[in-house]
């Protein structure tokens, strides 16, 4: 077998590996959200998965591993598209990302958002992601608010409707994916207009 045989072979079994691992965490989000995480066994996740429970095995040793990697990950495609550079980052750029994500994988978003927070093995870790969020929205809005304590508040409750409007809308069946960034967009800046009066 050639050097170029050898490495497609090898790429070709990583992109499997995390075809199969993508489709676990999806198929665990499912379980998860449907059953509630004390409810859910890794037969379900397996199932949900198409997958056996010994190939689930090899990719993950326990229940609380999943969901975990299933928080990260999320968390990670939230955060991947977002410039360093908040200030330079507008409200659409920053919606289109997260609303293209809550689309894709909706019981993952459920699962981060509503769910997580409300079991006591994950709170922290949520917690930590919803921070990191509120940060960024916090840190594009110096210039408009310059008082750190009505930034922080902002920052919160932007972060909040913002989250609450696209759970709503995945909840509804996701309508008219192509407007939510703009009603998305006029909600928020209706409340920042009037935090400036």
């Amino acid at each position: 077998m050639a050097d170029s045989e050898i490495k497609q072979a090898k790429t070709h079994t990583k992109l499997q590996r995390e075809e199969r691992r993508e489709s676990i965490l999806r198929g665990a989000a499912n379980a998860f959200v449907a059953n509630g995480y004390d409810a859910t066994t890794l037969d379900d996740i397996a199932r949900e998965a198409g997958i056996s429970r010994s190939i689930l095995y090899r990719h993950f040793d326990s229940k609380k591993e999943i969901y975990l990697a299933i928080m990260e990950d999320f968390g990670h495609k939230m955060h991947q598209d977002q410039s360093s550079s908040h200030n330079e980052v507008n409200l659409k750029d920053y919606l289109v990302p997260l609303i293209a994500i809550a689309q894709s994988e909706p019981n993952a978003f459920r699962l981060l958002f509503r769910h997580a927070v409300r079991e006591p093995a994950f709170r922290a870790h949520a917690d930590a992601l919803h921070l990191l969020r509120q940060t960024f929205i916090e840190n594009g809005l110096k210039l408009l608010l310059p008082d750190q304590q009505d930034r922080h508040f902002a920052a919160a409750l932007l972060r909040d409707t913002i989250i609450s409007m696209l759970l709503t809308w995945i909840d509804n069946g996701l309508p008219q994916p192509d407007r939510m960034a703009n009603l998305i967009t006029k909600v928020i800046q209706t409340i920042l207009s009037s935090m400036k009066e």
